[in-house]
């Protein structure tokens, strides 16, 4: 019976990140300031401070995947050779 646990909680972080990668950029945005709000306002309880900052973690992570994305696609819209194109981490190179 021990496993079946780990199994359900499996199925619920997949069903998680399935849910996180719909999400809009912005919308992950909003939901990680209100998390970031409600860790900030000291109302919450241990294991519910606990569980939003995994779902803040999961929402960052998401925010992260799609700027790569964003990134990838401005770099082969200008694989033209163009020696213009901005780093979009800040300029670093």
């Amino acid at each position: 019976m021990a496993g079946s646990g780990g199994a359900k909680k499996k199925a619920a972080l997949a069903g998680e990140e399935a849910v996180l990668a719909e999400l809009s950029l912005e919308q992950a945005l909003e939901q990680l300031e209100q998390i970031a709000k409600e860790l900030e306002s000291g109302a919450l309880d241990l294991e519910h401070s606990l569980k939003r900052y995994r779902e803040a973690r999961g929402l960052y992570n998401r925010c992260v995947a799609r700027l790569g994305e964003a990134e990838r696609e401005v770099r082969l819209l200008m694989a033209d050779g163009s020696t213009e194109a901005a780093d979009l981490r800040g300029g670093e190179a």
